[in-house]
């Protein structure tokens, strides 16, 4: 499960000289990432992505953002609303020399961006686990990345390269639903638990899209059953499995839950 990100700076900031040389590289990612960045807005309860105003800073004055093409304002506009709406993991300033394989240190990148970029493979040296994000188009090798200081740390590193990368690693977010038919079975008279009437014998399809689809609320998942008139609690048991069962008390169901579906459900 992705806990903690970091996204490749060079996503962001682009080599003006070489945009004006060749665009396609660029644009062939650009779906990309904001798919990925939309993919990022959905699970932003589950995961800290690190940035800190200082970079930025450097991504509002730097190309394309500085001076944008005109085939690239709309674009920037929706990466720029993610970057303006999102609530950042910040990170601490490290003074400690350190290297990556593949070089991240691009040489169009200014002094002062060299100095984030050095921070943040400090911060991911010394993390347990974080997860890296690039692009084909911009990342220069196929291998995870690695940071090099007096140790050597591998981190998993997705490099996407077509829109279908990105639907992949979409099972690291989603909450997978698994049944619990000794308790909410509802073909099962043993069970002593609440039933879960969406479950239809052995298939997870429907409690899965239901769950797909739930409010998160305080570590829980909720989800009305239109076909069951029925609200649906799912709650995590181990790693990203939950279990779900439905609830009869709306007292257990919050307001605030409530208040994101219709009045006729």
């Amino acid at each position: 499960m992705i806990n903690s990100v970091v996204i490749d700076i060079s996503a962001f900031i682009w080599h003006e000289e070489e945009f004006n040389i060749n665009p396609y590289p660029f644009w062939s990612f650009i779906k990309q990432k904001i798919q990925l960045l939309d993919l990022f807005k959905k699970f932003s309860h589950r995961i800290s992505i690190y940035m800190r105003d200082e970079l930025l800073s450097q991504i509002w004055t730097s190309f394309p953002y500085k001076k944008s093409p005109n085939s690239t304002k709309d674009i920037n506009l929706r990466i720029s609303l993610f970057l303006m709406n999102t609530n950042f993991q910040d990170y601490e300033v490290n003074a400690k020399q350190i290297t990556s394989e593949p070089i991240q240190d691009k040489e169009y990148f200014s002094k002062e961006l060299k100095v984030e970029l050095k921070n943040i493979l400090n911060i991911m040296h010394n993390s347990e686990s974080v997860t890296y994000f690039s692009f084909q188009a911009i990342y220069e090798g196929s291998k995870d990345l690695q940071t090099i200081s007096t140790n050597e740390r591998i981190h998993k590193t997705y490099i996407i390269g077509d829109v279908y990368s990105v639907i992949d690693i979409q099972d690291s977010f989603f909450p997978k639903f698994e049944h619990y038919p000794e308790k909410h079975d509802p073909s099962n008279p043993k069970a002593f638990g609440s039933p879960l009437r969406c479950m239809k014998g052995n298939d997870l399809e429907i409690p899965q899209s239901l769950l797909n689809s739930a409010i998160y609320h305080n570590n829980i998942y909720f989800e009305y059953d239109k076909t069951n008139s029925s609200w649906i609690i799912f709650r995590n048991h181990a790693d990203n499995l939950y279990h779900g069962y439905e609830e009869s008390d709306l007292n257990k169901i919050p307001n605030s839950v409530q208040r994101q579906r219709p009045k006729s459900e």
